[in-house]
């Protein structure tokens, strides 16, 4: 399992990148873990790169993820990059777990910042 998570402070972004298999309990723990260090994470946009993964995530897993990032003052997004033709069905599911977040998928990291950048000029 190989998790990284790059944080870009003036854009106040957060890219996840998972690389090979993983349960959907490690990359939640990552997620907490991140978040524990710096709670503001929650009110930034998150990109992850789940081109490279396998393994599920299930509905446990999301919502302790939704538990931790509370209720953000503002709107914030997650991008997820993936080729997966079923994920954009379960962002969908996501925006309805999530307080004050929506979910995306893009097939690029490229394609991410740019949706990103729409939405926030918006």
């Amino acid at each position: 399992m190989a998790i990284r998570c790059e944080l870009d402070e003036d854009a106040r972004r957060v890219l996840m990148t998972i690389d090979g298999p993983s349960t959907g309990r490690q990359v939640t723990d990552v997620i907490l873990k991140e978040v524990g260090k710096r709670p503001d994470l929650i009110e930034w946009d998150w990109i992850q790169d789940v081109r490279a993964a396998s393994g599920e995530v299930d509905n446990t897993d999301m919502g302790r993820v939704a538990e931790a990032f509370g209720r953000p003052e503002r709107a914030t997004y997650t991008v997820f990059v993936s080729n997966d033709p079923a994920l954009p069905q379960w962002a969908k599911v996501m925006d309805h777990v999530f307080h004050n977040r929506s979910h995306r998928v893009t097939t690029t990291v490229e394609a991410a910042d740019a949706l990103l950048d729409r939405l926030r000029a918006d």
